[in-house]
């Protein structure tokens, strides 16, 4: 084992170049790995807050999905004036595959 980690060092200590670029490539690959996992995290945070609200999705009568659904502009002031809404805000939906 002793001999396996004077090999390695004498490798490493050998190309300093080669060393140094391998460890600045493998550093960047940690963080750039650590950068999307807490974006990841953060959306799915984001994402369950949002589910735990009392929200209600207004659409198009015949259509089953939100993305392909459209109202005009002027429903959002509709439906901010009812009674029992709080709030009314447009949202521009996105859909993509995970």
């Amino acid at each position: 084992m002793l001999m396996l980690l004077r090999l390695a060092l004498k490798n490493a200590s050998g190309n300093r170049i080669r060393t140094v670029l391998t460890i600045i490539g493998v550093s960047v690959a940690i963080f750039i790995f650590c950068f999307f996992q807490s974006i990841q995290d953060a959306m799915s945070r984001i994402i369950k807050d949002a589910g735990e609200q009392n929200n209600l999705v207004v659409m198009e009568k015949v259509i089953s999905c939100p993305s392909n659904s459209y109202l005009p502009d002027n429903y959002v002031e509709k439906i901010e004036k009812m009674p029992e809404v709080e709030i009314a805000m447009p949202v521009l939906l996105a859909v993509s595959d995970p």
